[in-house]
């Protein structure tokens, strides 16, 4: 049961995700492919926590931590995929 409830977790995450990162797209905000763009803020946004989260070397961030990465993620991804001006 914990299993399907993480795939199912997972997977809601990233289809959520993949379905901003198209409007996004459509609206001309962003260029790139919505799947790819997906991985890639998902990669920013997590780096290497999880890795630690799982060996036990990393505490659970803070909601300050995790505000702090999502902007630093949300700048990165943004100068990676928005048009250039």
């Amino acid at each position: 049961m914990r299993k399907r409830w993480k795939s199912i977790a997972r997977k809601t995450t990233r289809d959520v995700l993949r379905e901003i990162m198209a409007n996004a797209k459509l609206a001309g905000l962003v260029l790139g492919d919505p799947d790819g763009m997906t991985e890639q803020f998902l990669g920013l946004l997590w780096g290497d926590l999880m890795t630690g989260l799982l060996l036990r070397v990393a505490n659970r961030p803070s909601a300050g931590v995790i505000a702090r990465r999502a902007s630093e993620a949300t700048t990165a991804f943004l100068r990676l995929y928005s048009e250039p001006s």
